[in-house]
């Protein structure tokens, strides 16, 4: 009888060890979180809308790019429109000189070909800012409860190839124009067709490039609003994180003192 008693005194003893090193651990971690919490939070703060203002400002850059190519590409439009709209007078008096002079005038034709170079140029410089800008866009549209237009690779990948093809074509409709005005008066039919597929063409790629364009400015400013709330949301969680800690310390001091008392009881037995 006596035995089974110190048995069982020996095993509360070490129970009520067991219990103070578990709590005294978790208030430990507890009393760290907090610290953690209170310094770390509003570093981390800080680092995100530092890293969300880099994605603003380099979305804010490739919109800049965006809309320099639809400019350029109106510009295209428009050289192209009055080049179609000219050699449909010369069609119907292929002998009028004056006429025959205003189409694509040399410095015209210098404008258009710079213009479309300039094109090609820069989607070269910018191929990878584009793709990474596109892949940005999907990742956070990706993000529960966000909600942004459909933005694909193959977009870019579609603008680049038409302004490649639109660089050749304009060389095709300058070599029709050289052999109209070398005598081939037949071919101002070809000098309107293909300044009318140019036109059309530049129309759709000016289009595609202002839808790039509002889906990047939805996306800057998303990010902005996030930007703005961020502090806010870091502070939220850090007030959460102390309350939900400061209560588990609490529980740990008070189940310590409980523990602490029941180890005086029994050693007073």
């Amino acid at each position: 009888m006596e035995k089974n008693a110190k048995s069982r005194h020996i095993w509360r003893k070490a129970w009520y060890t067991t219990a103070i090193v578990l709590s005294g651990i978790i208030l430990l971690m507890g009393v760290a979180g907090i610290i953690g919490g209170l310094v770390i939070n509003p570093a981390l703060s800080r680092g995100t809308v530092s890293v969300l203002q880099i994605v603003v400002t380099s979305t804010g850059s490739m919109r800049q790019i965006v809309q320099g190519l639809d400019s350029g590409a109106q510009e295209i439009s428009q050289l192209t429109r009055e080049t179609s709209r000219v050699s449909q007078q010369i069609s119907q008096n292929v002998q009028d000189k004056g006429l025959v002079a205003t189409l694509l005038p040399e410095e015209k034709e210098k404008q258009l070909q710079e213009r479309i170079a300039g094109m090609v140029e820069t989607l070269k410089t910018v191929h990878e800012a584009l793709s990474a800008s596109v892949e940005l866009y999907q990742a956070v549209s990706r993000i529960p409860f966000i909600n942004l237009p459909p933005l694909s690779k193959e977009q870019s990948g579609n603008i680049e190839a038409a302004v490649k093809q639109e660089q050749k074509d304009i060389q095709d409709l300058k070599q029709s124009i050289q052999e109209f005005r070398a005598g081939a008066g037949d071919k101002i039919s070809q000098v309107r067709q293909a300044a009318d597929q140019i036109t059309a063409m530049m129309e759709k790629l000016s289009g595609d490039m202002k839808s790039m364009d509002t889906s990047l400015k939805g996306l800057q400013e998303l990010i902005a609003r996030l930007q703005k709330n961020v502090p806010t949301v870091f502070t939220i969680l850090t007030v959460v994180n102390t309350l939900v800690l400061a209560y588990v310390v609490y529980t740990q001091v008070e189940m310590m003192r409980l523990v602490v008392r029941r180890w005086k009881q029994l050693n007073a037995c």
